[in-house]
């Protein structure tokens, strides 16, 4: 029997250890394999997530004791990050986490993989639109050759050449850089792409829990909050004067960064989650006599205002968040929907159609215009955060704004009426001194109002206009109108008037005023 050669032996002991250095990656990567992730509930605040998780991973031995490890965001909030067991026999002795490399998911694979298209494809724009200048740069200089040190003759073969040559390379040359600005474009939209789905973050936070007692695989639940997400309200109002009602449209406009595409239960919170620990301290109030501020130089009150700006800026700040409970914010579930990592998505919140009256309100003494007003009445107590919005009148696009709702009923103005106007006529305005020995002085304000409607069916209108006051007893007002006003408050004068279809209605309003002869009068522009 042959017997081996005496390299082979040591060759095979090579071979052997080569296996089992590539067999003890792979037994990690099984190890790795075993570990699952699955998001049983996202709750998305206007700025930030709050992610519960369960994570089953095999249980390890260290030197430490048992321990499981698995990995979170970058942007995961792990100050607060709360672990529990679920497994029986288990409990939770400690959490440490540091940075780790991170491994991309199919999406992000995607985002890199564009981005390195685009940048091969502005590079290679970048090279053509080089070498197009370097030709372009030789033809001026022959160029300039030619306009000296040759012959009559040289020169105009050269100037024939230049032309030939130099014109049609110079429109290759502004067309290369023209597709290489489209390039850099590129370049940028899909690196924002990818900076919006990692959060600009290539890494991870590798985390370890330790544990007590005997189990050969653990199920953990997690909740942490995750910076980088948040969502933000957009509307729709359609106003139906004729059906009295208007159509709302609540939509969400999400987005988060984790890297990991989200497909799970998804509930809305209006407000921000808490992450701060410690309480704020109570700032005292103190009561005392006041003190006139003594004067100071300019130079010093400067001084005196840089040094206590911040101070002035922390007392101004707004009180912390409430804490998160249903008592504390309005909280929409959407159930379970998928999103996608950098990519804002819109999806609908609530659809409701409330009822409304419709009134035109008018200004007369600001203007002719009229704006229509909705009184709206919702189902239930509503609380819609602050958002753009557009609004539509019977489906007509009429403008954008804000709106919001916190509680059951809302007015919205849904602009100016083209067909409703209200014009001011002044008919009078007279001063005056009255009594023998010119005991006061006296004006008189007088206007005819009209508001016409060319509507083909009667409209509820409300005319309001300023009700004089005077800052001095001495000054006295009387005022007179022909109808009565509904009513008076807050300084103005209401008549409430239903304006007849292709009609009008007048309203006659008479100021008068009385006051000592030595009063000097601000009449408030009037």
């Amino acid at each position: 029997m042959r017997s081996l050669p005496p390299r082979l032996p040591v060759l095979a002991s090579l071979l052997c250890a080569l296996l089992a250095l590539v067999a003890g990656p792979g037994t990690a990567r099984e190890a790795r394999a075993e570990e699952t992730s699955t998001i049983v509930q996202i709750t998305l605040h206007p700025n930030a997530a709050v992610l519960e998780e369960r994570v089953q991973a095999p249980v390890q031995s260290t030197a430490q004791g048992p321990a499981v490890t698995f990995s979170l965001p970058r942007g995961a909030e792990l100050q607060g990050l709360k672990v529990a067991s679920l497994t029986p026999g288990l409990a939770v002795t400690g959490v440490t986490w540091q940075e780790a490399p991170g491994a991309d998911t199919p999406r992000v694979t995607e985002l890199r993989r564009r981005l390195a298209q685009a940048v091969a494809a502005r590079d290679a724009a970048k090279a053509e639109a080089g070498a197009l200048a370097a030709q372009a740069d030789f033809w001026r200089e022959l160029r300039t050759q030619a306009a000296s040190g040759t012959t009559p003759e040289g020169a105009a073969r050269l100037a024939a050449a230049v032309g030939t040559n130099l014109g049609p390379l110079l429109e290759r040359l502004y067309a290369a850089q023209a597709g290489l600005e489209e390039k850099e474009k590129a370049v940028k939209a899909a690196r924002d792409a990818l900076d919006d789905a990692t959060g600009k973050e290539r890494s991870v936070w590798q985390v370890r829990v330790g544990l007590s007692g005997d189990a050969q695989k653990a199920e953990l639940a997690l909740a942490y909050a995750v910076s980088g997400c948040g969502w933000s309200p957009a509307y729709r109002l359609n106003a139906l004067p004729g059906a009295n009602a208007v159509e709302i449209s609540f939509e969400a406009v999400v987005r988060q960064s984790t890297g990991r595409t989200w497909n799970a239960p998804l509930r809305l919170a209006t407000v921000p989650p808490l992450v701060r620990l410690d309480p704020p301290a109570l700032r005292p109030w103190i009561i005392a006599p006041w003190q006139e501020p003594t004067p100071r130089p300019m130079a010093a009150q400067r001084a005196f205002k840089a040094a206590n700006a911040d101070t002035a800026a922390e007392m101004a700040a707004p009180a912390p968040a409430p804490r998160e409970d249903y008592g504390a914010f309005a909280a929409y579930d959407l159930g379970r929907r998928v999103v996608e990592p950098g990519e804002p998505v819109r999806l609908p919140v609530r659809a409701e159609k409330a009822k409304a009256e419709f009134v035109h309100l008018l200004r007369p003494s600001e203007g002719p215009e009229s704006y229509l007003k909705a009184a709206l009445t919702l189902e239930g107590t509503a609380r819609l955060p602050e958002g753009p919005a557009l609004f539509q009148v019977d489906g007509a696009m009429v403008g954008e704004g804000n709106f919001a709702v916190q509680g059951s009923t809302a007015d919205v103005f849904f602009g100016t009426d083209p067909l409703v106007r209200c014009t001011a006529t002044l008919e009078n305005k007279g001063s005056g001194e009255s009594g023998i020995f010119k005991k006061s002085q006296t004006y008189v304000w007088k206007w005819h109002l009209v508001a016409e409607n060319k509507r083909d069916a009667p409209v509820r209108a409300v005319l309001e206009e300023p009700l004089p006051v005077a800052r001095d007893a001495r000054i006295e007002l009387t005022t007179t109108a022909a109808p009565e006003p509904t009513r008076r408050e807050k300084g103005t004068v209401v008549w409430e008037l239903t304006l007849p279809a292709k009609g009008t209605s007048a309203v006659d309003w008479q100021v008068s005023l009385s006051a000592p002869p030595e009063m000097r009068l601000d009449l408030g522009g009037r």
